[in-house]
């Protein structure tokens, strides 16, 4: 029995860091979550309490980002002071994981002035064209 006991539920931090990220990144996908992970399948009491504080603003149609979510664990009292760069880390772990994906692309969603606090920089939106011979081309002859 003291065998068992000693041994550890398996979980995965790399998967729990990920969907908390994912959420504070990209709220829209908040719901979506909710629907599938619940908080006691967080194996990390500071991911499960992160979460629990996302789904309850969720719940109350809160804005949710990184300044938010961190400012109402503070009032509710589990931010601890190591919790901001934390927070830091989970955003970008996501940030690393779509590079190594391959995104070409990708919002911060909530108001992108509070990304500063954790030490992104708003770059505004970039376009890029491309024109060649082979796009005048078909422009020419009705092709889009």
């Amino acid at each position: 029995m003291e065998e068992l006991l000693g041994k550890q539920i398996p979980h995965s931090a790399q998967a729990e860091q990920a969907i908390l990220g994912s959420m504070l990144i990209d709220p829209r996908c908040i719901g979506d979550v909710c629907g599938v992970v619940k908080a006691d399948d967080f194996y990390s009491e500071t991911n499960k309490l992160i979460f629990e504080t996302i789904y309850s603003m969720f719940s109350y149609s809160m804005t949710i980002d990184a300044v938010t979510v961190l400012e109402q664990m503070r009032i509710n009292g589990t931010a601890n002071d190591r919790l901001s760069d934390y927070m830091i880390e989970l955003m970008n772990d996501v940030v690393a994981w779509m590079i190594e994906e391959g995104y070409d692309y990708s919002l911060l969603g909530g108001q992108r002035q509070r990304y500063e606090y954790f030490g992104y920089t708003p770059a505004g939106n970039a376009l890029r064209f491309e024109i060649n011979t082979g796009n005048i081309s078909r422009l020419r002859n009705g092709n889009t």
